[in-house]
């Protein structure tokens, strides 16, 4: 059987970009007021603030890691 490995770099390369990716999509979601629904509840927009600004920490976080 065959073992997928993941570097340490590598991983924290795809962290990065995920994390990046999830804060930019939430940030806009903030910056443009659109809402966002799951289920009956409404996602209120200082939560994908609260996203976006963790994301950005997240991610210079994973970068560092290189």
């Amino acid at each position: 059987m065959h073992k997928f490995e993941v570097h340490g770099g590598l991983y924290a390369i795809l962290a990065a970009t995920i994390f990046l990716f999830i804060a930019v999509l939430h940030g806009l979601r903030a910056y443009y007021g659109l809402d966002l629904i799951i289920g009956t509840w409404t996602v209120p927009i200082w939560i994908s603030w609260l996203v976006a600004f963790v994301g950005f920490i997240m991610a210079i976080t994973a970068i560092q890691r290189l």
